[in-house]
């Protein structure tokens, strides 16, 4: 075992005791857990998840933990609706604008589609065998989801069916991107990422350099693809050499969990970290110009507003809501009982 794998088995460690101490479960001996776990969840890269048994206890993951969706109005700060059908932890959500609908996948391997006025469960998509980490919605009846199956599946809304499913990578699929050209790119545990051609369902190339799972992706101008990794950095590739990554950010003390981007004259990228802070980087030159700080916990979401306002989202279970050109945090929203892993606008 290397100085990384003991260091991310600590990690694990100092969260069971974290969460034990803030769920305020007691033992009246010290339990250790099997070193086996760590080694097949490691080599799953599932860094939280472990599977349940007649003789374990397990945290929940870190998605929203109350199986429900909380919609919120951004000025009064309230929530106004909750969306409960999911029967495990709701693990991604995203809006399709052109059906006026919410679509979430969850730990119970489904993906719901709702009604946003009336908060109806619509439809219900199985075929995955694992989780659901994330989805992508690519045209009005065209829904793309990542799972811990390992496999991506593309799915006919309209009949509830999935239309292709895209198998290549070695672990789970983490994180989707919709590209020109009807392409489509993946980043997996497996610490690569592939770009697919979705009409023939072919991986067309695989990315490799980062060194431990490839956490987020997004797209910069036309020919550029941003990647965060729990390797701490944030890689910048060429889409037209495609093996090229033309840069690498640094700085982050910590995996990262999500990116944003901010077009403007010089554009900026976001990147929110495990190390509890939001980073601001001039995409010319690489270079951080801003850390915000105020979460006194993870960050798990980010959301670009109008008018240069940026929303967070934290295992702290609060969303701020910060100006990104001065860097202050101009609100707080509170509600949610456990970790705030996503949301949308």
């Amino acid at each position: 075992m290397n100085i990384q794998d003991t260091e991310k088995i600590i990690k694990i460690k100092n969260f069971l005791n974290d969460y034990f101490h803030r769920n305020n479960i007691k033992f009246e001996k010290k339990i250790k857990l099997p070193p086996d776990i760590f080694v097949k969840k490691e080599k799953e890269k599932c860094f939280w998840f472990i599977r349940k048994s007649s003789e374990s206890i397990v945290p929940k993951p870190p998605f929203s933990s109350d199986n429900g969706i909380k919609m919120r109005q951004i000025r009064a700060e309230n929530c106004i609706k909750t969306l409960q059908g999911h029967t495990n932890n709701v693990s991604c959500v995203c809006f399709n604008a052109a059906q006026d609908e919410l679509i979430s996948g969850s730990v119970d391997k489904t993906i719901k589609i709702w009604n946003i006025d009336s908060g109806i469960c619509l439809k219900t998509l199985q075929g995955h065998t694992g989780l659901i980490l994330c989805l992508l919605v690519l045209t009005k009846n065209l829904v793309i989801s990542g799972s811990g199956d390992k496999t991506i599946k593309v799915w006919d809304t309209k009949n509830e069916k999935c239309t292709k499913t895209l198998r290549g990578h070695n672990d789970w699929v983490r994180c989707i991107l919709a590209l020109p050209f009807n392409e489509l790119a993946s980043g997996s545990c497996d610490r690569t990422i592939k770009i697919w051609n979705l009409k023939s369902g072919v991986c067309l190339k695989t990315l490799i350099s980062h060194t431990d799972s490839v956490s987020c992706l997004i797209l910069l101008g036309s020919s550029e693809l941003g990647s965060g990794s729990w390797d701490k950095t944030i890689k910048i590739w060429d889409l037209k050499k495609l093996k090229h990554c033309v840069k690498t950010l640094s700085g982050h003390t910590d995996w990262i969990r999500i990116l944003e981007k901010k077009e403007e004259k010089d554009s900026l990228l976001i990147s929110g970290s495990w190390d509890k802070t939001i980073r601001l980087w001039k995409l010319s030159s690489g270079i951080c110009i801003r850390c915000l700080e105020g979460h006194s916990d993870s960050i798990i979401y980010l959301l670009i507003l109008p008018k240069s306002q940026l929303l967070s989202g934290s295992w702290d279970k609060t969303i701020r809501r910060w100006d990104i050109r001065t860097g202050n945090c101009n609100s707080i929203l509170e509600g949610h009982t456990n970790w705030v892993k996503l949301f949308t606008f």
